[in-house]
C-alpha cells in the first residue's frame, strides 16, 4: 500500500514524520493531503488538489466511474 511505502523508506532514511514533506498536484495533492493528515505528517504541500474525485470521474470518465464505483454509481458511492 501507499503507505507501506511511505512509512518503509521513512524508517530506511532514519526520518520522522516530521521531517517528511508530502507533495503532489491534482489526483496527487489530494493524495498528499489524505496522507497527510490521516497518518499525521507535518509538511504537506497540495498544488491545486482535486476535489470530489468520485463526481469528476462519474462525470468525465462514465466507464471507468462504474468500474470504481459499481453499475450504480449513486451520489452515495461518490
Amino acid at each position: 500500500s501507499v503507505i507501506t511505502l511511505i512509512t518503509n523508506v521513512t524508517k530506511a532514511l532514519g526520518l520522522t514524520p516530521g521531517d517528511v514533506t508530502l507533495w503532489g498536484s491534482s489526483k496527487g495533492g489530494s493524495a498528499a493531503l489524505y496522507y497527510g493528515l490521516k497518518y499525521g505528517f507535518r509538511n504537506i504541500v497540495a498544488s491545486v488538489p482535486q476535489l470530489r474525485i468520485g463526481s469528476f470521474v462519474r462525470e468525465a470518465y462514465p466507464e471507468v466511474g462504474r468500474h470504481m464505483l459499481g453499475e450504480a454509481m449513486s451520489d452515495d458511492s461518490v
